[in-house]
């Protein structure tokens, strides 16, 4: 009875081996039927998408197949760093290139900045948004920019990548004293 339960684990038996793997069809078809969707494919991106995504998996392959994985583990903090310049440098390309005005509440905490009655009206209907539009009004003007989109979306950029190195730092901390 005891090797069937120790075959039963959640974290080593065969029960996680099934759920893992009806998670990972599970996401296989989300993927596929987003690949699909007509919002996401309005200029034929879905062959492309699958495309990349096979060039991935026969990447991941070689990687781990290979001595190469040896490799990336041994150079791990150049990768790293080279990895995070590349993102950092690919945000700001599609920062710069995809700057443009979007509906709904982003839309009315945008103009908000620069009609204070809009503002008013707004922000007491949707309080939710208060922290956003007293934030972004607050480092427009200390820095003395103007309210584009394209600030706003800097300041967002800033925001997330602030918020991602915290998040690895505390990472590492908490890491450091589990050990």
């Amino acid at each position: 009875m005891n090797k069937f339960l120790d075959k039963a684990s959640l974290t080593t038996g065969w029960i996680k081996t099934a759920l893992v793997s009806v998670f990972s069809i599970w996401m296989i078809a989300v993927l596929f039927g987003t690949l699909n969707d007509e919002n996401l494919n309005p200029w034929g991106l879905t062959a492309a998408l699958i495309k990349l995504g096979l060039l991935l998996a026969i990447v991941v392959l070689i990687v781990f197949k290979t001595r190469l994985w040896e490799l990336i583990k041994s150079k791990q903090k150049i990768l790293i760093i080279a990895l995070v310049t590349a993102a950092v440098a690919w945000q700001l390309i599609v920062v710069l290139n995809a700057s443009t005005s979007i509906g709904w509440d982003v839309w009315s905490v945008h103009t908000s900045l620069s009609d204070s009655k809009l503002a008013t009206l707004y922000l007491s209907e949707n309080p939710n948004n208060t922290f956003l539009f007293f934030f972004q009004y607050l480092i427009l003007k200390t820095f003395n920019l103007s309210h584009t989109w394209l600030n706003v979306n800097f300041i967002n950029l800033i925001c997330l990548d602030l918020s991602l190195i915290i998040n690895v730092f505390f990472s590492v901390v908490v890491k450091k004293k589990r050990s």
